[in-house]
């Protein structure tokens, strides 16, 4: 007897229900087919998993958060997590050609997914010899075909099966590149016959095809597209099953995946109101019911002994590296779940794109003597990094008008740790940057950061709007070395000395005013903190920068100056009544950096910083400027130009739906000594934001205004 089950993104998890009724009823299933989601379901189901623990698993599991490349932030260790910056729409650079990605996600979660949940069924497997004979459907990309995958690797297998194009990235095996089953085969009872079933019953999902003004993301457009293309086949492949079930899943759409609760419970109600046709069915076949037991679940012995540790995929982590990495070495003592944990670091660290893993039993059929750990050998699966992409962030404010900033950053040029990157904003102002690191090894946290930048921009003295007192324009260049130490976790110290060289000429001003040039050698001290729980839309953790800064002017009488920075953002959600309504699921998803956002959540942030100039003279080029979004909301970028300044601010996030929140902010400041204004001086600033969070990256509309001044709007696609 056959289970087919079809793929359907997140409806599939209807599967669980049917699939805990079928085990109620004691049904003999021998043989499991499934695309997609129906892959997923079926194959767990086949190495053992039972329908009351895929249930749970289903509950728990973040699986948004899963389809999310990049690693949680507050995760990411060493000096990854400072330079994890991306930006708004990410193009792929590769043999000199810039292109739009071909996906939306890599997947490497999801293989790391899959790794954990099929381990005890790692290395070659003949899918026929699970627990329950198993097989899952993929479609070649190049040639449109179904593939009907049944042995090698069950977790490769089933990242095929549910690659939808467009979305994730496609798997290669055996020189086939594979996407979802579902554009030929969403429901495959062909291969269930393929295989010899001899009573076939098919799970369906029904589809709802969406109106046009439902289609508006890339993922809707995808899931629609899909839909389509299965709705001939599947009808048609109905007709070679003996009994077929629909869940009343067809409002659901391909990432619902908070609605579970509901899912499997419908797929439970479509098992039981289908029992009376399933019953007579067996009665007539003459299947009885209820005479097995269950098979029992494939996993791996809680500890094993390491025998081999091998490293396949393109990288340049060599074996030595990666045992250093994940503190295992040949004849080392390891937990299995351990090893998931371990890998997960390793893709933290940043020297890997995707990092998955399998643990093989050496003799599996051979009984361990009293006192003796099984024999495994572990092999990672690792990517890159090795990649060069370009971040492209448009924005719009007052000052700058339509702003376009771009990113330049490329992976593993040094070695494995480190970075180049060129960044660039162009606007009223136009700043230029590059800058590289290099990680000494993964284990000190110890780095260098040569780096170089210029500026060119207009200064505005003393105010913003009709009070500027004074423009000018400002040139800046610097060219030094960096030397830092990662503390711990989300800290780090760097040491620099620079060579600086600016040129201020007067565009508005008193007659007075002369051109000045100045070239100064400077030192400085830096100490930056994040604990950030994501970088766009933060609801915990905290960051800091501190600098302290030398300069030292060449070819002038007054030799030093320096000055003192300090700056600090925190975020604190107030989200009890989050966890009574999300339950476990709040501390997976929270951890996983991808919090998912309910009607009532609010988020408190502060911001504060502080800059002073202690001895020496201060020439124009040291002042600090101060306002902007998101660093001092409610004040416009370079509304002051001053040697002393404390500000603060407060804003109170409020979720108004997933995905999309208001923030009402309001901050204070208070500078002295300004260079046309040197009395003291306090003011108020206000604003307002609008944010949404899409496929592509933050989006945030926001207005800010002081007491009697314009205001001012601020636009912008991409991270902060």
């Amino acid at each position: 007897m056959a289970l087919v089950l079809a793929g359907g993104g997140a409806r599939g998890l209807a599967h669980i229900g049917v699939i805990r009724r079928l085990e109620e009823l004691g049904l003999p299933v021998d043989l499991v087919c499934g695309t997609s989601m129906g892959a997923l379901v079926g194959g767990l189901w086949s190495m053992g998993w039972s329908g009351r623990e895929l249930d749970s698993l289903a509950r728990h599991i973040d699986w948004l958060g899963s389809f999310v490349d990049q690693p949680a932030h507050h995760r990411l260790i060493g000096n990854a997590r400072f330079l994890d910056r991306p930006d708004g729409l990410r193009l792929e650079v590769e043999r000199g050609q810039i292109r739009p990605p071909g996906q939306i996600f890599h997947g490497t979660k999801v293989e790391l997914l899959l790794s954990d949940l099929t381990q005890g069924a790692h290395g070659e497997q003949d899918f026929l010899g699970l627990p329950r004979a198993f097989a899952c459907a993929a479609t070649d990309l190049e040639r449109g075909q179904a593939v009907y995958l049944d042995h090698g690797s069950l977790g490769r297998a089933l990242r095929a099966s549910m690659s939808m194009p467009s979305i994730f990235q496609p798997v290669e095996i055996d020189g086939r590149v594979l996407v979802d089953g579902g554009l030929v085969q969403n429901l495959p009872t062909d291969l269930a016959l393929r295989l010899g079933a001899e009573l076939i019953i098919a799970v369906d999902l029904p589809v709802h095809l969406r109106p046009l003004d439902e289609l508006g993301s890339l993922v809707a457009v995808a899931e629609q597209s899909r839909q389509i293309l299965s709705l001939a086949q599947e009808t048609q492949a109905g007709r070679l099953a003996d009994l077929v079930v629909r869940p009343a899943v067809s409002r659901f759409g391909l990432m619902d995946f908070e609605a579970v609760d509901s899912l499997i419970l419908r797929g439970y109600e479509a098992m039981r109101a289908a029992e009376p046709r399933l019953l007579a069915l067996l009665a007539e076949r003459g299947v009885p019911l209820g005479l097995r037991s269950p098979p029992e679940r494939l996993s791996l012995p809680d500890t094993l002994w390491l025998a081999s540790l091998s490293v396949e995929g393109r990288s340049t982590i060599s074996l030595e590296r990666a045992e250093r990495l994940l503190g295992l070495k040949r004849g080392d003592l390891f937990s299995p779940r351990d090893v998931s944990r371990r890998v997960r670091t390793f893709i933290s660290s940043g020297l890997a794109q995707r990092a998955g893993y399998q643990i093989i039993l050496v003799n599996p059929g051979e009984p361990c003597k009293p006192g003796r750990h099984p024999a495994a050998g572990l092999l990672l699966e690792v990517d890159g990094p090795g990649q060069a992409w370009l971040d492209v962030t448009p924005s719009y404010t007052e000052h700058d008008q339509v702003r376009l900033g771009v990113t330049l950053d490329w992976d593993r040029v040094l070695g494995p740790g480190s970075r180049i990157r060129w960044d660039g904003r162009f606007g009223t102002d136009l700043h230029l940057a590059l800058e590289a690191w290099r990680s000494s090894s993964h284990s000190s946290g110890f780095y260098l950061h040569p780096f170089s930048h210029f500026s060119s921009e207009d200064v505005e003295v003393g105010g913003s709007g009709h009070r500027s007192l004074a423009v000018y324009e400002l040139n800046r260049a610097d060219l030094g070395l960096g030397a830092g130490l990662v503390l711990r976790r989300g800290a780090r110290l760097e040491a620099q000395a620079a060579t600086e060289w600016t040129k201020a000429r007067p565009q508005l001003a008193d007659s007075t005013w002369t051109v000045t040039r100045e070239r100064a050698h400077a030192a400085a001290l830096r100490l930056d903190v994040d604990t950030r729980n994501a970088l766009d839309f933060p609801t915990h953790g905290f960051e800091l920068g501190a600098e302290a800064r030398l300069l030292d002017p060449i070819g002038r009488r007054s030799r030093t100056f320096t000055r003192g920075w300090l700056h600090t953002r925190i975020w604190h959600s107030f989200d009890g009544w989050f966890r009574a309504a999300g339950g476990a699921r709040s501390t997976a998803a929270r951890d996983a950096g991808n919090l998912p956002r309910w009607p009532g959540l609010l988020t408190v942030e502060l911001g504060g910083l502080a800059g002073r100039g202690f001895r020496g003279e201060l020439s124009t080029p040291y002042f600090f400027p101060f306002g902007g979004w998101p660093e001092m909301p409610g004040f416009e970028f370079r509304e002051l130009w001053v040697p002393e300044v404390a500000a603060g601010w407060l804003g109170l996030r409020l979720w108004l739906g997933r995905n999309l929140s208001l923030l009402p902010v309001a901050a204070v400041s208070h500078t002295r000594g300004g260079l046309l204004e040197p009395e003291d001086r306090s003011d108020l600033g206000l604003g307002l934001e609008l944010a949404t969070r899409t496929y592509l990256g933050p989006l945030k509309l926001a207005v800010g205004s002081q007491p009697g001044e314009p205001a001012f709007i601020y636009l912008r696609f991409g991270w902060d």
